[in-house]
């Protein structure tokens, strides 16, 4: 598959879902049915897409196809999770209007635009982070034996993501559910640089247990975020890097089964409400074991909220929630007294009070910080 805008004066080649011939294309079936096009990528396949608009594509759960895919909420325009296919989308504008933008394993995705998606990219790498650097040129394999570094074959095809930018990822009410969705879903250890997010009702950038390098995430940022800027769900291994997050509720929050995450050098953290929300798993206080844990900030800036900024709610901003630890299940930093269990930014998070799992340790509770 090879679609090409060589030069501006060329019409833009369009792919979108049509399911009609009139010439005002007004897509009643589409609207109706809750659900697009899909552009699926086999494992063998090859892909380039340079200035291409991808249009009216994927799908949600209230789709009769969805609804067939669970437990998927939402479904990608352009899907591709294998890893010997060779993709390149650059310069591309994909707007799904029905579920998520992009989402892959492998390929290299750079300068393009990703607006109204349920989320823009959803990038799931398999490469190691000590794995094979990706090449300069846009094509994988391009010109391999001018470089000394390792080329990206069929067989361990890189995931690079550069200089893309994701707009207005809709809101869960005009989608039909509830699932979190946000620009950037990562998973693995992608090559991922200078990309950029702006308004977002939930999330900004979502990782799981975080194992990259610095050399490989950096120079990234997101804005106008109504929740977390970044949310890291089951840990951090390495230091996250080089991120800037600003006019966000929580800046970021943790979930975190990792005993030292460390933050820094260059995270920047601007107009906020709280800029660190975390919580840890600690040691089993039935077995009267300690352990020791530690958030680390390092050489980062944290800068308060702006009085100008109408959009924030009112309040006083917080730098650092005070981290605490559960034993058994997961916790949170309190913002207020109150029983043990519920809301993720409240008391402890999880339902061990009410299933009557072992409580933490009275100096780890904390009211009010």
């Amino acid at each position: 598959m090879r679609a090409e805008v060589a030069v501006l004066s060329r019409p833009t080649i369009i792919i979108r879902g049509v399911n009609s011939l009139f010439y005002n294309f007004r897509f009643h079936m589409m609207e109706k049915q809750e659900q697009g096009v899909f552009i699926k990528v086999s494992d063998d396949a090859i892909v380039d897409l340079s200035g291409v608009k991808l249009k009216d594509g994927g799908c949600t759960s209230t789709s009769l196809t969805c609804g067939d895919w669970l437990p998927l909420k939402s479904y990608p325009l352009f899907i591709s999770m294998g890893t010997r296919a060779l993709i390149t989308m650059q310069g591309c504008v994909i707007q799904p209007e029905y579920g998520h933008g992009v989402q892959a394993a492998s390929g290299h995705f750079y300068d393009n635009i990703v607006y109204k998606p349920s989320t823009g990219f959803r990038f799931f790498a398999q490469q190691q982070k000590n794995g094979p650097r990706p090449q300069t040129m846009t094509s994988g394999v391009k010109n391999a034996a001018k470089h000394d570094e390792p080329s990206a074959t069929v067989g361990d095809s890189p995931l690079v993501a550069r200089y893309n930018a994701v707009f207005s990822v809709r809101e869960k009410g005009s989608l039909g559910y509830a699932e979190w969705d946000s620009f950037y879903v990562l998973r693995g250890s992608p090559y991922f640089d200078g990309n950029a997010g702006a308004g977002s009702t939930t999330i900004g950038y979502q990782f799981a247990t975080w194992d990259n390098g610095a050399d490989r995430f950096y120079n990234n940022s997101g804005h106008a975020i109504g929740q977390v800027g970044a949310s890291f769900l089951g840990g951090v291994i390495t230091p996250v890097t080089d991120l800037t997050l600003w006019m966000v509720e929580i800046a970021v929050w943790g979930y975190a089964k990792t005993d030292t995450p460390v933050f820094g050098p260059g995270l920047r953290l601007a107009d906020f409400k709280k800029g660190f929300v975390w919580g840890f798993i600690g040691a089993d206080s039935e077995e009267h074991t300690v352990r020791m844990q530690t958030l680390s900030i390092v050489d980062s800036l944290m800068v308060g909220r702006a009085k100008s900024n109408t959009y924030c709610s009112a309040g006083v901003g917080v730098g650092i929630m005070l981290a605490i630890a559960g034993t058994k299940g997961f916790s949170i930093s309190p913002e207020t007294c109150g029983p043990l269990g519920g809301h993720w930014t409240r008391g402890i998070y999880g339902p061990e009070s009410p299933l009557g799992q072992p409580r933490p340790s009275p100096p780890r509770r904390v009211c009010g910080a």
